[in-house]
């Protein structure tokens, strides 16, 4: 059975003959660059979750029923930390955005 980014890529390989199918060149193009950007955006997390993998497969191995109280607390809130750094980076650094200069107001 295919896994993770195999089975992606089959998915999309496939969605690409299917859109040639009943598109035309110029459609099949807007289809190709689209996924082509996604795919870009797609690499870091996908690069970041296999180096993760095990290290969080080596610390699933530790029993986390003895962990109550204060530390209990701390490791849950260092999970919420982590998720907002993950969602501050990607809004910072991943989707810079130049803002649109505010036109003048105009007296009137």
């Amino acid at each position: 059975m295919l896994k993770g980014p195999a089975a992606a890529t089959l998915y999309v390989r496939i969605a690409i003959v299917l859109v040639s199918l009943i598109a035309d060149a110029r459609q099949l193009g807007y289809f190709g660059v689209s996924y082509r950007m996604v795919e870009a955006l797609l690499v870091l997390p996908t690069l970041l979750v296999g180096a993760a993998f095990p290290i969080f497969a080596r610390a699933n191995k530790i029993d986390l029923s003895t962990v109550t109280g204060v530390y209990r607390a701390l490791s849950f809130m260092g999970l919420g930390l982590v998720l907002v750094a993950i969602g501050w980076f990607y809004q910072k650094v991943l989707f810079r955005r130049q803002a649109a200069p505010i036109a003048p107001a105009t007296g009137a």
